[in-house]
């Protein structure tokens, strides 16, 4: 039988289409893709709708959820065993204003930047690997709104 698909969401914080909100997550080993940065977010949780527990999520993660949190496309990667809803917003409020509660770091990361799969950390003077599916949930999102 096979095994049910872990329900998850994440979402690409931007400012106008052109920057993102990444998190470092965290070094624990008993995470998925610890010291990688990706997309804030996390897993859906009881009843809650997909863009419920993403607002949820981010409130856990930013003091922060866009005023409006919009649908983008779901995925199910298979390697990991997740159906992953994919949400986006603006921030809109200065990056000073968010408080991280999980993650080693945030920063705001241009499209070239992610797709090159390393983002530079200024609080550890590092690069640290992109989560490498992330990089292709980005460059559809970057795709999917040309104009922007």
């Amino acid at each position: 039988m096979a095994k049910k698909l872990k329900e998850a969401v994440i979402c690409l914080i931007h400012i106008d289409y052109s920057s993102f909100l990444f998190q470092l997550r965290d070094k624990k080993p008993d995470i998925s893709f610890p010291g990688y940065y990706g997309a804030f977010g996390g897993s859906v949780e009881g009843r809650e709708t997909p863009k419920v527990a993403c607002a949820r999520e981010l409130r856990e993660e930013l003091g922060f959820a866009p005023d409006e949190l919009n649908f983008f496309r779901a995925y199910v990667v298979p390697d990991y065993k997740v159906h992953l809803h994919v949400f986006y917003g603006g921030l809109n409020v200065p990056i000073s204003d968010l408080c991280l509660a999980e993650g080693m770091d945030m920063g705001l990361f241009n499209k070239t930047e992610i797709f090159s799969r390393y983002l530079f950390s200024k609080r550890f003077s590092q690069v640290f690997p992109v989560i490498p599916p992330q990089v292709g949930f980005v460059r559809d999102f970057c795709e999917s709104f040309p104009e922007k």
